[in-house]
């Protein structure tokens, strides 16, 4: 609802759906204090709320994106522009912030507001929803099925792998080999995340192509951050298309996994405390464990998938 020209009320946008452009407030810079809470006349039903929040401050947010990169470590200064956040929810996104105002490479990754200056966005649309598709029926905990589709990896040529066309768009469907539904749960499992692992490197292709500048560092978050064959998948991924940052996750499980709600209290300090400190102090990072078990298989599949 912002235009990111002018960082104003997207008034045309408003027009074009015959909305009234009067029915929306200013717009407030994210990361802005916006306005107090007040206990008094408040709206039925929200006294309790409102008791407990009184004198608190609402601080204007960026939208769930722009959190979720917060709360896994990306900051407003340029150091950071060599940071990308690889976020691997329900669908999956890569976001990098460069310059605000600066000429694009080329035009496939959306641009958006991130404290003046520019915040890339590429999505996966089809990312642990997918895994979700295999997960559910299957019953399996999503520990033992990640256990699985390792073991299915390594114990079966790359030929035998099930390849997984992820829909390009939100209203999908993702693709499936004829013979998916006869397939065991382990190599269902092995051919959705090792789908995951080369779209995510693709998203993270893009925001780095963008904008001049290579990366050396991906911070991983999101549920299937924490799977350890997507990790390696995914190193083996970027080093296909040309990329080897040093992958981190965050060693805070609320972080990896509430990234978003994280980011956005941060977001909120960031009026009393620079930006930079904050992240430091509350979003430590470790280095992702490297295995080189599969590096010969998922280099064959991804060189299949990628090249």
């Amino acid at each position: 609802m912002i235009a990111h020209s002018d960082g104003e009320l997207a008034v045309n946008a408003f027009h074009s759906a015959r909305f009234a452009e009067d029915w929306f407030p200013a717009a407030i810079p994210g990361g802005n204090e916006s306005c107090p809470i007040e206990a008094d006349n408040v709206p039925d039903g929200w006294q309790t709320v409102a008791s407990i929040l009184d004198g608190w401050t609402v601080v204007a947010s960026l939208g769930d994106n722009h959190a979720g990169a917060i709360g896994s470590g990306l900051g407003e200064t340029d150091a950071d522009e060599s940071l990308v956040v690889a976020s691997f929810g329900t669908s999956g996104t890569a976001v990098r912030q460069v310059k605000g105002q600066t000429p694009l490479q080329h035009d496939r990754a959306s641009v958006f507001d991130f404290f003046g200056r520019d915040l890339l966005l590429s999505m996966l649309h089809s990312c642990g929803g997918a895994f979700d598709r295999v997960r559910q029926p299957s019953g399996i905990p999503a520990s033992r099925l990640d256990q699985l589709a390792w073991e299915a990896v390594l114990g079966n040529p790359v030929s035998e792998i099930p390849r997984v066309v992820l829909s390009e768009s939100a209203e999908g469907p993702d693709g499936y080999p004829p013979e998916w539904g006869g397939l065991e749960a382990g190599k269902q499992a092995a051919g959705v995340l090792l789908a995951i692992a080369a779209g995510m490197a693709q998203q993270v292709d893009t925001v780095v192509s963008a904008h001049d500048g290579e990366i050396d560092t991906v911070s991983m978050t999101g549920g299937l951050s924490a799977a350890p064959i997507l990790r390696q998948a995914f190193r083996v991924a970027l080093a296909e298309l040309g990329h080897t940052p040093q992958l981190r996750v965050s060693q805070r499980e609320v972080a990896r996994d509430q990234a978003a709600a994280w980011g956005a209290m941060l977001t909120a300090w960031r009026n009393d405390a620079d930006l930079a400190s904050v992240i430091s102090a509350c979003c430590p990072n470790e280095a992702c464990l490297v295995d080189s078990a599969l590096d010969s298989r998922l280099g064959e599949y991804m060189a299949e998938v990628l090249g």
